[in-house]
C-alpha cells in the first residue's frame, strides 16, 4: 500500500482554481456546453444547464476575465488620453466631473 499523504500535501500546495474543463467533467457535459451555459444557455437542454450550474456552485468556479478577454478580444476597459498638462488636469474641476460621468 502506498502512502498518499505526501501527494495530498503537494496537491494542496498547488491547488488551482477550477477551470471550465473541470466544470464540464463534473457536470458530465462538453466544454462547449459549459461555455454556452455561461453565455446565456442558448441551445442547451434544461437538464444540462442545471448540471452545469450545480457543478459551478460545487466547485466554486468563477469566470476568468483575463482568459475571456483573450478569446473575445475585448478587455472591457476604457482609456482616456488627455493632452493637457498635469497641473491643469488637477486644477480644473471639469476634468474630474467628466471622468466620473464616464464610469
Amino acid at each position: 500500500m502506498t502512502d498518499t499523504a505526501p501527494q495530498r500535501r503537494a496537491s494542496a500546495r498547488t491547488k488551482r482554481p477550477p477551470t471550465i474543463i473541470d466544470v464540464a467533467a463534473h457536470a458530465g457535459v462538453s466544454r462547449g456546453t459549459v461555455s454556452r451555459v455561461l453565455q446565456g444557455g442558448h441551445n442547451v437542454s434544461p437538464a444540462s444547464q442545471e448540471a452545469v450550474h450545480t457543478a459551478i456552485r460545487k466547485l466554486g468556479y468563477v469566470v476568468n476575465r483575463a482568459a475571456r478577454s483573450l478569446v473575445t478580444q475585448r478587455a472591457g476597459s476604457v482609456a482616456f488620453l488627455l493632452s493637457e498638462p498635469q497641473e491643469r488636469f488637477f486644477e480644473d474641476p471639469n476634468f474630474t466631473t467628466l471622468l466620473r460621468g464616464c464610469t
